[in-house]
């Protein structure tokens, strides 16, 4: 199955664009003009839709990092079509920051074909991180939520980022 991205009101329309660049299919919410949904409203969305959602603030969905799956809005699921969370500095990112960010999720997946998984993402999360604006290293880690649905140790990745002009 080819992974399909939701993209999050809280993301840049573009997303869907570089997705779709990127040979995947892509949606963002206003596009479905589902604008004024709310985090608890996106999870039947994008289960019964079969798609991958992309948004802001892992911790809303996964729950806590140092224990996925104990809190958050995919705690309920047994099972889901995958979640791309784009973290960036607290003082907030901008669109060019989450191009980067998404471009290093679909690069990474682009690179999987060894990988039994493949860049379908049922029943896990990628996270793309970077910690500062003038940090140029994005943090990629891919895990199941919930725990164990791959059978799959967790996997972590670093991505050269471009220098800010």
């Amino acid at each position: 199955m080819t992974t399909r991205f939701l993209i999050d009101n809280c993301l840049t329309t573009r997303l869907a664009a570089v997705a779709r660049h990127a040979g995947y299919e892509a949606m963002h919410l206003l596009d479905l003009k589902l604008k004024t949904r709310e985090d608890w409203d996106l999870v039947p969305v994008s289960r019964d839709g079969a798609w991958t959602l992309v948004r802001r603030n892992a911790r809303d969905f996964r729950g806590p990092e140092g224990a996925p799956g104990t809190k958050g809005q995919y705690r309920r699921l047994p099972e889901h079509h995958g979640l791309v969370c784009l973290n960036g500095p607290s003082d907030g990112m901008d669109s060019r920051m989450q191009e980067e960010l998404f471009g290093a999720v679909l690069a990474h997946l682009q690179t999987m074909a060894e990988d039994p998984r493949g860049d379908d993402l049922a029943g896990q999360v990628v996270e793309a991180t970077i910690e500062a604006a003038e940090d140029l290293v994005i943090h990629l880690r891919r895990y199941d939520l919930p725990a164990g649905a791959w059978d799959a140790e967790e996997a972590s990745f670093t991505s050269e980022r471009k220098r800010p002009a």
